[in-house]
């Protein structure tokens, strides 16, 4: 449970399950030799009461009506494909993931006018199902080096997927990442566009939590972990958000 102020939030922790047509491989064998398919289910559920002076809205054709409670259930699939790469200099994979959700709460009155974990229309009704490409991107890899051009999901201290509904969000751009120095990991990006936690499409880029009205044309960064023989941690990272922060 969840509380803060005037607000409360009860949610029910994400139960997965993955299957996997790939073994594990010591040293990469080849495009299809490496390929896996992993299938991920999810239910999220969400009870949130307002206090005080928290309501959430329904509109309805008498009005807006308010209510203290709104609830969010939802079963989430998630179809990860990832293949290996192919022979050469310079390597070539792809990474390819399904992403879909089903309602399985429908009620007006429960969805309460929808919210970031329930997609509901512009006169409440619940959205009963959506479906997207969460990830469809190219893999270049020269030595330890990869270069990822299209709709991915990335890990770093300026800009980071969440995976916290659902299902997880992306993003459009490229991405490098290299491992050619021993204890030395580099990352470097650019993104313009996001595809939410929530709903299918892309949108502009926001930040996770502030308001939807600020958005920016890209986000762009590079920076470097690095571990030293003896364990010990650095990183420094530089980015801009457009119109946002540097």
């Amino acid at each position: 449970m969840y509380r803060n102020g005037n607000f409360a939030l009860f949610t029910l922790g994400s139960l997965a399950a993955a299957i996997s047509t790939s073994q594990v491989h010591a040293q990469e064998q080849g495009f299809v030799q490496d390929r896996s398919l992993t299938l991920n289910t999810r239910q999220w559920y969400s009870h949130e009461i307002g206090h005080k002076a928290t309501y959430f809205k329904l509109q309805t054709p008498d009005g807006v009506r308010q209510l203290r409670d709104r609830t969010a259930w939802l079963a989430g699939f998630k179809l990860d494909f990832v293949s290996g790469f192919t022979d050469g200099p310079v390597k070539l994979g792809l990474d390819l993931s399904t992403f879909s959700a089903v309602a399985l709460e429908r009620s007006r009155i429960a969805a309460a006018g929808g919210s970031n974990r329930l997609l509901v229309n512009p006169d409440g009704d619940v959205v009963d199902d959506w479906s997207k490409l969460g990830i469809a991107a190219l893999k270049f890899k020269v030595a330890d080096t990869l270069l990822k051009v299209g709709r991915q999901q990335v890990r770093t201290p300026m800009m980071s997927y969440t995976d916290t509904r659902t299902l997880p969000s992306s993003f459009n751009g490229v991405s490098l990442e290299s491992h050619d120095i021993e204890g030395l990991t580099i990352k470097s990006g650019y993104f313009d566009k996001g595809s939410p936690r929530t709903g299918a499409g892309s949108q502009d880029l926001t930040p996770t939590y502030g308001s939807p009205l600020v958005t920016s044309d890209f986000n762009a960064y590079a920076g470097a972990d690095y571990v030293s023989s003896a364990g010990w941690r650095s990183s420094a990272y530089v980015s801009r958000f457009d119109d946002i922060w540097d």
